[in-house]
Formats: C-alpha cells, structure tokens, sequence
C-alpha cells in the first residue's frame, strides 16, 4: 500500500474510492476495504482510501473526552493488510472541518483524487455539519461523472458492528466480544517506566507501562490474561489497571502494570506491545501484602488457564 500525505505527489486517475476514519480497522471496515479492493479489480482501478488526521472530533472539540481504538500508526499498519493501492491522509484542520461535502467531493475527490467509483458506508456522514449523506453523494456522482456504490452493515448478533460498539465493550473489560467485532486481539503500545517496585517484593515483579498514545483507549480497571510483546518475544502475562488499593490509597489517576510469567531481565526503557486476551476479575483492595499475594498466585493460575 502506497501511503501519501495529502494529494502532493498524488497522480492516480480512475480509481475506487472510500472516505472515511475507519477507527479500529475492525471487520464492518474490512469488509467494506475488501467491497473497495474487489471493485476497483473489477474495474481495473486502483483502490483509495481517503482519511484524516488527526480525527475530527479533536479539532471541532479539543476538550472531547473521546478515546481511539487505533493510533495513527496502527491504523497504517492494519489498512496496509488489507490489500488497498493507496492511502491518502490529509490533515484534518478547522479549515478542513468548515467545507462542505460537494466542495469535499469537487475539489478532493473530483479534480484531485480521480474518482471513478465511490464506496460510501451505510451510516457514513461527512462535510461541515455531517451534512454529506449518500442521496446528495448520488447526485453529485451523476454530474461529476463517478458512480456511487453503497455498502451495507456488517452484523454480529443482530446489530451492526461499529466502533461505538466496540468501545463500550472495551470499556466494560468485555475482551472477547470487543475482539470478536474487532477481527484481531485489541492491545495497547507503550514505554516501560519505573514504578515504586511493590510486586518484586510480592515475587511479581511489574513492569510499569505508558501508553505511547494519550488518546488511546484503556480498557477497564480490573485484572486482565495477556500476551505481551517485547522485542520479538511473546510471553504470557497478567496485567492489572487500577489504583492497587491495597499499597496505594491515594492514587489519584489508574496505572497500567504487567506481570510477564517465565521472564527474567530489565525491561526499563523498552517498548512493549500488550495484547488483551480477557478480564480475570475486578481490582480489589485486601487487608495487607500476604492477602494481595495469595490473589496473585490465584490470578497467575487463571491466567494460565486461560492462555
């Protein structure tokens, strides 16, 4: 995939496109990129996306408490499996936010992009106000000369799958539905920070780990079964987010802290990929350190099952 920032060194015609912020990259997306790349063979096209960056809502609203389900990089990384020719990702300002959807079509899709086909999602909304839908997309298709393909939902348990949906299952520690929506294990990607060092004395030495996105979703406070990735070793693990309770009160904000099981070295410094598997249990707050360390001898062997 051939990835291009904004219409610069952009000189394709005739292709198949669809817009969009496709957050997530989850299977309603893949379905509706493979729609996108099975067309534009079809039509012997390239196939486009068009996208942003950064979203939307940061700009029209910097105080949104919006989370995203993928970064910049990993949204590269998962549109790059897809099979699309080209990604063109054009920087989302406030002057970007006040065009319309037909200047939106004319001057970037039309003179710029060369659309031939257009895949527009069944729920897409776009240009100032959102007040681009696919009726006025079909009419501006018949004077400017491209065709307008829509694409329906993709379902999973009666109702389409969305990345609103899939939020809230992160939010809720529901791993395996959130996953199953997603199509791939959801995880977090981060730098290993020093922490106060309270598991080395409980035999579970953690590794504390900061997010390299703030805008990334966490998932729920509770325990957690994960895969962790550390320069191109994978290794079991049980993960907790919360305030620990039981050796730190008055924490004010949740940490994010990995136990890797079979691992012995200094992880100080490394990026760690963190893959969620499922929630074990809720945090807790126990009478003192013996307490906390019999639930982590239970947690490690729930995690063990479930790994």
């Amino acid at each position: 995939m051939q990835l291009f920032s904004g219409f610069e060194n952009y000189n394709w015609q005739n292709v198949t496109i669809t817009t969009g912020m496709f957050d997530g990259v989850h299977r309603g997306h893949q379905e509706l990129i493979k729609f996108v790349t099975d067309q534009a063979h079809a039509h012997n096209e390239k196939s486009v996306l068009v996208t942003f960056q950064p979203h939307p809502r940061y700009v029209i609203n910097p105080d949104d408490p919006f989370k995203l389900l993928s970064t910049y990089n990993e949204r590269v990384e998962l549109m790059a499996r897809t099979g699309l020719d080209g990604m063109v990702v054009i920087p989302f300002t406030q002057s970007v936010a006040n065009i319309s959807s037909e200047q939106f079509i004319v001057d970037l899709l039309v003179e710029k992009a060369g659309i031939s086909h257009y895949v527009f999602g069944y729920d897409h909304k776009f240009g100032k106000n959102r007040e681009g839908s696919v009726e006025k997309v079909k009419a501006l298709g018949k004077h400017y000369n491209f065709e307008v393909l829509p694409f329906d939902a993709v379902h999973k348990d009666s109702h389409p799958v969305s990345s609103s949906r899939i939020r809230e299952a992160i939010a809720t520690g529901d791993m395996p539905c959130a996953n199953d929506m997603l199509g791939y294990t959801y995880g977090i990607t981060g730098n290993v920070v020093k922490g106060v060092q309270i598991g080395r004395t409980l035999g579970f030495p953690t590794a504390n780990i900061e997010p390299e996105d703030m805008h990334k979703m966490i998932p729920a406070m509770g325990v957690y079964a994960v895969r962790v990735e550390v320069e191109g070793r994978v290794f079991k693990g049980m993960l907790n987010i919360g305030i620990r309770p039981t050796v730190n009160s008055n924490a004010e904000f949740p940490t994010i802290e990995v136990h890797l099981i079979d691992f012995d070295g200094d992880l100080y410094g490394k990026e760690i990929h963190v893959k969620f598997i499922r929630k074990i249990r809720e945090e807790m707050k126990f009478d003192g350190l013996q307490g906390l360390r019999e639930q982590l001898q239970h947690d490690k062997a729930s995690v063990l099952k479930v790994l």
